[in-house]
């Protein structure tokens, strides 16, 4: 008679499996705080013109309508540009953040 041996070995491998996975969703976030970044950064260099150009024009608006203060009222359009530069340093600060840990 002819003895047979049989051998088997488990590996468990859900340790490494949860850890690919956070690996993978820690590089999803850091991509998307790039790209926020970057967004940012292109947003904000045209609206850093728009409120220069505003704020030129108000002023040659308070010069020349003196006698018409109505004219002058446009802290509404300066703030326009305000609120997306607020929104611009949000995306830039997702950026500088430390990668977030997953559990």
């Amino acid at each position: 008679m002819s003895a047979l041996a049989v051998s088997c070995l488990f590996d468990d491998v859900t340790q490494r499996e949860r850890m690919e996975e956070q690996m993978s969703q820690t590089e999803k976030l850091t991509s998307l705080g790039l790209l926020a970044a970057g967004v940012a950064h292109e947003v904000n260099t045209p609206l850093a013109v728009i409120s220069n150009y505003i704020q030129m024009l108000a002023r040659q608006m308070r010069r020349a309508t003196r006698a018409s203060p109505s004219l002058t009222k446009s802290s509404s359009r300066r703030s326009a540009p305000a609120k997306s530069s607020t929104i611009c340093s949000t995306f830039r600060g997702l950026a500088r953040r430390k990668p977030w840990t997953l559990m």
